[in-house]
């Protein structure tokens, strides 16, 4: 937790024993509050969520060692409570900020890919050649699809006939039949299938 505070660091004699270095630690700390507040809160945090001591569970008087971190631990623990719902609502702000940022940014770039495609389909729409344009118009209609999340598939031909496309609805698969009307088309064209 200190690695971001290296002349505190330098100050710490690791050869004294650790109630010693950790005390002079607490006094550094101290002695600059302003300065080290996070990294002292990040400490307390970080102490306050201890459970085992295995250190003194070793040491000849361990269980009336042990009593004693428990319950200074729970008492930091009381102490540090209130900072901890603190940092949790601070953090769940800042995942709603970020989450909603994420989906701002998400519009943007679904409605640049829209405009996109629209500006593309009046360009096929003014373009001389047909067969390039039918071309075109597939890609275009793939393209569409995948914006819209309905995992469109490519072009392919069967024995009898040339499948457009294809794509997903929720549980349902479609093929996709795409061809470029000049007029307006009717009711047979949509709904009665050609039999072969």
């Amino acid at each position: 937790m200190l690695k971001d505070h290296s002349e505190v660091l330098a100050q710490l004699n690791f050869r004294a024993t650790k109630r010693e270095t950790s005390g002079y630690l607490v006094e550094l700390l101290r002695a600059n509050e302003d300065r080290y507040l996070d990294v002292t809160v990040a400490l307390m945090l970080d102490i306050a969520a201890m459970d085992r001591f295995p250190n003194l569970e070793r040491q000849v008087d361990g269980a009336e060692m042990v009593t004693k971190a428990q319950a200074a631990v729970a008492e930091l623990r009381r102490w540090t409570g209130k900072q901890q719902e603190i940092i949790k609502e601070h953090e769940a702000h800042a995942a709603a900020i970020a989450e909603s940022a994420k989906k701002d940014q998400d519009g943007r770039a679904f409605a640049q890919a829209h405009g996109d495609l629209k500006q593309r389909f009046f360009a096929m729409h003014s373009a001389a050649d047909k067969h390039q344009r039918g071309r075109d118009f597939e890609g275009f209609i793939n393209e569409l699809f995948a914006l819209y999340d309905l995992e469109p598939r490519a072009a392919y031909s069967l024995e009898h006939e040339q499948i457009d496309g294809a794509f997903s609805f929720d549980t349902d698969h479609y093929v996709l039949e795409a061809k470029w009307w000049k007029d307006a088309i009717g009711r047979r064209e949509l709904d009665v299938q050609e039999q072969h």
